[in-house]
């Protein structure tokens, strides 16, 4: 499975636009890619934790968004 965690405030909500295109993408049709959107402060870190724990299958975490969240995910 691959992951992406979607901050879609991001770039005045450019985040959620880029991610828009991927899910247009013939490869994230084609791999198993679930979609998890933050929804306020520290929510990346809570949701990349949970995915490493829970889901053993994961192969990528792709962050999209701010610098920081993706730091913060890294922590998480």
């Amino acid at each position: 499975m691959y992951a992406l965690i979607v901050n879609p405030k991001a770039g005045f909500g450019r985040a959620k636009r880029v991610f828009k295109k991927i899910k247009k993408s013939p490869l994230y049709n084609k791999y198993d890619c679930q979609c998890f959107f933050t929804e306020n402060t520290g929510h990346a870190e809570t949701i990349a934790y949970r995915i490493s724990k829970q889901t053993p299958s994961v192969k990528c975490i792709i962050v999209v968004g701010e610098t920081v969240r993706f730091t913060r995910s890294l922590t998480g």
